[in-house]
């Protein structure tokens, strides 16, 4: 995941807010496309673009991914990018392939293999095998196992946090750095800035739009584009 983000290290912290901005919504519309596409309906499709764009897309959830710079729609990509790889191109070695390389970067993603272990799709499960795999061996190439055992340590500690077995105080969250976050106290909270498609309309066209205008006129779009 730290390979990821190696291209936006050299530039400015306001610059890569808004390229990863850009592609956390390329990547979103890209899932939405994709998983629309292995729809066998018209009226599939409008209901996946309609429950992507103004469900998923219109939440505090995908407001707060895009403010704090969350990695998780990439996953999300991945998983149906292996959904339609299977459903579309009858591949079962890319499929797995590309689910077991998710997996590598999410572990509970593995659950999604056991159907196929059910079903022995052989083909499947060793792609995915192999995905994780060669996933952690180049992951060794940038972050030896000294690395690895930092990062385990720190899952132990958040373990025991969530837990409560160390119980958190507001001393806590001012000493330390928590993922990067100080005062994570007030992580959780709404940002103040407003990146939402009101606020985007707003500043380059100078128009006002409430959210349920904003809904109907998306609805109809997507009905006369489909």
């Amino acid at each position: 995941i730290l390979l990821l983000h190696t291209p936006f290290a050299n530039i400015t912290y306001k610059t890569q807010r808004i390229l990863w901005s850009i592609a956390q919504w390329l990547l979103l519309l890209l899932s939405i496309f994709l998983l629309s596409d292995t729809s066998d309906t018209k009226i599939k499709k409008k209901i996946i673009w309609i429950t992507g764009l103004l469900i998923i897309a219109s939440s505090y959830f995908w407001r707060l991914h895009i403010d704090k710079g969350q990695i998780y729609i990439l996953f999300v990509f991945l998983i149906t990018l292996s959904f339609w790889t299977l459903k579309k191109k009858n591949n079962y070695i890319l499929s797995g392939f590309i689910l077991g390389l998710t997996a590598s970067f999410r572990p509970p993603v593995i659950l999604m293999g056991i159907p196929f272990l059910i079903k022995r799709k052989w083909k499947f499960i060793i792609s995915g095998i192999f995905g994780i795999v060669l996933s952690f061996i180049i992951s060794l190439f940038i972050a030896p196992l000294t690395i690895w055992s930092s990062y385990f340590k720190s899952m132990e500690f958040h373990e025991k946090f969530h837990l409560l077995i160390i119980q958190p105080t507001f001393s806590f969250y001012n000493k330390y750095v928590v993922d990067g976050i100080k005062n994570a106290i007030f992580a959780a909270n709404l940002p103040q800035e407003d990146s939402s498609i009101q606020d985007l309309i707003r500043f380059f066209f100078d128009i006002k739009i409430k959210a349920f205008a904003l809904e109907i006129l998306l609805i109809i779009t997507i009905l006369l584009l489909t």
